[in-house]
């Protein structure tokens, strides 16, 4: 059909008439009424209908999407033809039709910004579904000018706020083919999701959950339908860590994507040599990834598919449930499960479990009380055979501290028997434990009748074997359950009883907190899953409240346990059958609200529990109540009575204060705080709960003038002690924990206050360090948790928000003053500033490359790559050198070895070409340190002098080991010369490939004369050189590493290159390199 049509086209847009505004309007009407044909309306069109008024029009009339376009192009098309009767013609006409696109397309872009801005108003959805899909018609039907449309789009994804953000998302999700055909374009929308998904994880999670959810479902489509668009080498090292901490990458199609991409953007960096992860590296990198909620079905199978070896996958679970280099008690439980799913043969996990056990010396950095635990949970669900793990240390001469059940008793003692021990000192510890914590409860566990006999009055949880600790925690769980028993149902009711369920649980909040303390501190959260399952059958909403709240302070535990979707629905369905007029029912809503919001699959279920909280704020709001509790009244009785007055006149006056009276009342409140500093029958955390109730009169002023006072409070040089005033400010709600980490990191920019950066840093930090010593700054037990919920969800949110504080506490390790560097030596030594540290280097390993090489720093990291006795004191404490570095190294400490090693050889005593030389005779020597493909990665990071000083000098190493004569063997090691060559193509292409060009050149040579004398050997001895053979293994590796070193520098050259004209041309044009995707 096509060239069959050869008449010009001879349509002409209908003339535009002037009318009546009655007509007009009558006309308007019609076009919005469907059944009207547009035939008897294309005769005229009212004149005066353009730009704006007209989409005005269209969204007040809701006139179909299809004859709005058609009433925009009839305009369009008169407007451009009134430009050519004025007589401008050529590149005048081609000047004012461009000018008329552009207008015509700012005024659509002002037509949505305007729905947006109304979003407060009635019928705001039906009008915003309306704008989006005009202007989704209007750009389709190319009525608008594409690039100014789609980088207004971006613009307005990038400076919205949060609270907006959804809409520009949808915004985004409509012209998201159209950006995606220009990569400058793609490009820019995958930067600004990226952003946008940085601020909201460092607020408030539950807040901004949906915001969240939004942003990674277009990301994670993005990485699986257009990953050319995330190819950009500093962008990815910006967010690649956010990604990863954000996706859930157990899939395993996009943890591929995710490899690829990073893969991609290391070649364009020039991080070609880095070889891709392996088998093992891609389970710890998918292992570390997991957080809260995870599919163990399907994360299991991702591993299985990775690695189809049972006994290297046990390795690794137990490898990485056990290993120090990791923090948190979910990973132990989530490799039990991953254990647990394994298809085993007939022989079970007890031959891959002892094999790895019988090799415990070759494996580095390993807790062995958190291998114990796996061991004791698999014996306890019968996934280990107890019979046949106490042959096999009966034949390796041991025991283990495991609980076994009553049919192995007899071979267990006879094996602590023969080690010295004896099952009666057990027991008398056993009784010991039993009975304080009976003395800590009274009226709920019974003493123990042997507790005479004990002689131990206090004990350390840490120091308590596992099977005093499983023990222990089975006769709590038991004496819980029997507070089901019929004889407490009297107080409760026969109801139960008679209905056959079991009866009401009778215990008080106290008891309750008790032995929630006792289980978590004998790190048994299995035993407490199942004391938690029991407590959602109380009727006390305090105690389901509590018992909520320590759901979601362990609920990464619990996921991996596989406890909690049941402990969430029995606490769901709890509330639902207590009766709604109790008054703590409320705070048991707001703790449901809380966790659901963590688990995505309760996303309805927390909009019906929103919708019964606003229930109950109405009803609380109808009932009227003293401004001022009559304990705070009491408390404060010291006060002047003028301010009282003045606070109760204002809080009942109603619900509105100009900003003036609001800052007169905060210099009040904030002033007589001050004066209470240091008076003990004032408790700190009462005027923070006062101040708080100035926040709703104007929350803006109220933030504005806490971070002032803040401020004031870092800049003072009165010594305050934040961490111990600051916990009652945020839990109160005076000041959120986001807002003091980002003041005290501008207060460490200020040069002015330079000498109090250190003691700033330290304060930041001891406040974030989770103890239960920052309890006794609150008024309950209860606020203390839920304030240590608070920095555990930042910590694992964002932990790159404490990077700032550690270089400042690293160099106050060697001050001057004393006391500066004994409190730094105890941050850096204690267990909850490591955690932090840990933490932030799994999720981003890159985040400590500026620590420094000050004394502090290289303790900090002696202390984390080589953990000590705890007892052991500053004089007695061993740094980590060179040797011990290197038989150290593993996959779970490589960041860290990584940054000691850059230390070691940049700051040795004597000189660091020495260090280097003494680095390169141990790569080159006979020792076995660490497997070949790790050398790479552990060099990766040296600077580029030290690194191309070390690189020349295994360059000389290896050519010296290529001579040999026809008539002589060999003499070289191929383990060695695998080694390096690992590092020389790690170092020196790393540093752009151009000063591999001499050694490649050489080593050629060598080859072509090895080459040469093999084959006159070959005639000779009439056999001829295979792979399989020394010279053929070696021939071998030397050609693999010359391929690709030539491919590598060929790259590096092409995209030096490309790089340049990367953006040379604005049409779409598709980078030739990037079009080829990952090859």
């Amino acid at each position: 059909m096509h060239g069959t049509i050869t008449a010009n086209c001879t349509f002409k847009p209908p003339p535009r008439v002037t009318l009546t505004d009655t007509k007009r309007e009558a006309w308007l009407r019609d076009l919005a009424n469907p059944e009207i044909p547009l035939r008897r309306l294309s005769r005229t069109i009212p004149h005066g209908i353009r730009g704006k008024i007209l989409l005005d029009h269209c969204l007040a009339k809701v006139i179909p999407t299809s004859r709005a376009v058609w009433l925009a192009k009839c305009v369009g098309a008169n407007e451009i033809r009134a430009f050519k009767r004025k007589g401008a013609g050529g590149a005048f006409a081609v000047g004012g039709e461009a000018k008329w696109i552009k207008d015509w397309t700012a005024n659509v872009e002002q037509f949505i910004e305007m729905i947006v801005n109304r979003c407060e108003n009635a019928g705001w959805k039906a009008q915003m579904n309306y704008g989006l899909r005009l202007a989704s018609h209007l750009a389709s039907e190319n009525l608008l000018d594409q690039d100014h449309y789609l980088n207004w789009v971006m613009s307005s994804v990038e400076n919205s706020t949060l609270d907006s953000l959804f809409i520009w998302i949808l915004m985004g999700q409509t012209h998201c083919e159209g950006l995606l055909q220009q990569r400058q374009h793609g490009r820019r929308l995958v930067q600004v999701l990226l952003e946008q998904l940085r601020k909201a994880t460092e607020l408030d999670e539950s807040e901004f959950a949906g915001i969240n959810r939004q942003l990674i479902d277009m990301i994670k489509s993005l990485i699986l339908t257009s990953p050319a668009c995330f190819i950009s080498p500093q962008m990815w090292a910006k967010y690649e860590p956010l990604l990863r901490r954000s996706l859930d990458s157990t899939t395993e199609s996009l943890c591929d994507s995710l490899n690829q991409i990073s893969r991609r953007n290391k070649e364009i960096w020039g991080q070609a040599s880095v070889p891709a992860a392996t088998p093992k590296q891609r389970i710890i990198q998918l292992l570390d990834m997991v957080f809260d909620d995870v599919d163990i079905a399907t994360l299991a199978d991702t591993c299985r598919s990775l690695m189809p070896d049972t006994n290297s996958l046990v390795t690794t679970f137990l490898q990485w449930g056990s290993s120090v280099y990791r923090t948190g008690v979910a990973r132990i439980y989530l490799s039990i499960r991953l254990l647990r799913g394994l298809p085993i043969d007939m022989g079970g996990l007890d031959t891959p479990i002892t094999k790895f056990l019988a090799n415990w010396e070759e494996h580095n950095g390993l807790s062995r009380p958190n291998l114990f635990r796996i061991l004791a949970e698999l014996f306890r669900s019968k996934h280990l055979n107890v019979g046949r793990y106490l042959q096999w240390l009966m034949a390796r001469d041991g025991t283990n501290v495991a609980s076994f059940p009553n049919q192995v008793s007899n071979l267990r003692s006879i094996l602590l028997s023969k080690l010295g021990a004896t099952v009666e000192e057990e027991q008398k510890t056993i009784y010991a434990v039993q009975t304080l914590i009976a003395e800590e409860t009274p009226d709920f566990f019974p003493v123990p009748r042997a507790s005479h006999d004990s002689e131990h009055r206090e004990f350390d949880p840490r120091q308590l074997s596992i099977a005093v600790k499983s023990t222990v925690a089975r006769w709590v769980r038991q004496n819980v359950a029997s507070r089901f028993s019929p004889k407490h149902s009297e107080s409760v009711g026969q109801q139960d009883v008679d209905s056959g369920r079991p009866t009401l649980l009778v215990m008080t909040l106290d008891q309750f907190k008790a032995i929630r303390r006792v289980l978590e501190n004998l790190e048994d959260f299995a035993i407490l899953a199942d004391v938690l399952k029991m407590i959602t059958e109380s009727q006390d909403t305090s105690i389901l409240a509590c018992a909520c709240d320590t759901v979601n302070f362990h609920l990464s535990i619990f996921a991996a346990i596989g406890a909690l979707h049941d402990l969430f629905s029995s606490l769901l369905q709890q509330h639902k059958e207590i009766s709604e007029s109790t008054q703590g029912n409320q705070h048991f809503v707001d703790s449901l609200i809380d966790l659901g919001k963590r688990i995505p699959t309760a996303a309805e279920d927390v909009r019906h529990l929103k919708a019964r909280m606003q229930m109950y704020r109405q009803r609380a709001a109808a009932v009227a109540c003293s401004p001022i509790s009559d304990h705070m009244t009491e408390a404060l009785q010291s006060a002047e009575q003028t301010f009282f007055d003045d606070l109760d006149q204002v809080l009942v006056s109603g619900t509105s204060m100009d900003k003036q009276h609001l800052t007169q009342l905060f210099g009040k409140v904030v002033k007589r705080w001050e004066h209470s500093q240091g008076e003990s029958e004032l408790p700190e955390y009462l005027l923070p709960e006062l101040l708080v109730r100035l926040r709703p009169f104007d929350p803006s002023t109220f933030e504005i003038l806490m971070v002032s006072w803040f401020n004031g409070v870092l800049r003072s040089p009165m010594p305050y002690e934040i961490p111990k005033i600051l916990p009652s400010f945020i839990f109160s709600g005076c000041i959120m924990l986001d807002t003091v980490l980002s003041t005290a990191q501008n207060a460490l920019i200020d040069k002015t206050i330079a000498d109090r950066h250190p003691r700033i840093a330290m304060d930041i930090l001891e406040l974030l360090d989770i103890s239960s010593k920052q309890g006794q700054y609150l008024s309950t037990a209860s606020k203390s948790y839920r304030l240590r919920m608070q920095y555990v969800r930042i910590l694992r949110r964002s932990p790159t928000l404490v990077v700032p504080f550690i270089l400042p506490t690293t160099e106050a390790y060697s001050a001057a003053s004393a006391e500066l560097r004994a409190r730094a030596y105890a941050l850096i030594s204690s267990d909850g500033v490591q955690d932090i540290v840990k933490t932030l280097v799994v999720s981003d390993p890159q985040a400590l490359q500026n620590l420094g090489f000050s004394t502090g720093a290289t303790a900090l990291l002696d202390k984390l790559i080589c953990p000590v006795d705890p007892q052991q004191t500053q004089v007695e404490a061993q740094g980590v050198y060179l040797p011990q570095l290197l038989e150290m190294v593993n996959h779970y400490n490589m960041p860290l070895c990584r940054l000691r090693l850059k230390v070691l050889l940049s700051t040795e005593t004597t000189s660091p070409d020495h260090a280097a030389t003494t680095f390169c005779n141990i790569i080159s020597s006979d020792a076995r340190y660490i497997s070949s493909d790790l050398w790479p990665e552990l060099v990766s990071e040296l600077p580029p002098g030290l690194g191309d000083y070390v690189r020349q000098i295994l360059e000389r190493e290896i050519l010296s080991r290529i001579s040999w004569s026809p008539d002589a063997s060999i003499g070289y090691s191929t383990v060695l010369i695998d080694r390096m060559l690992a590092v020389v193509g790690a170092i020196g292409i790393k540093n752009g490939g151009h000063t591999s060009f001499p050694f490649i050149s050489q080593i050629a040579d060598k080859l072509s004369h090895a080459l040469s004398s093999c084959r006159s050997v070959a005639r000779t001895a009439h056999a001829p050189v295979n792979e399989y053979s020394s010279e053929g293994c070696y021939i071998s590796k030397i050609m693999g590493f010359l391929m690709k070193a030539a491919t590598v520098a060929f790259e590096v050259y092409k995209n030096t290159k490309l790089e340049t004209h990367e953006y040379a041309s604005s049409s779409g044009t598709q980078n030739p390199l990037m079009a080829n995707g990952y090859n």
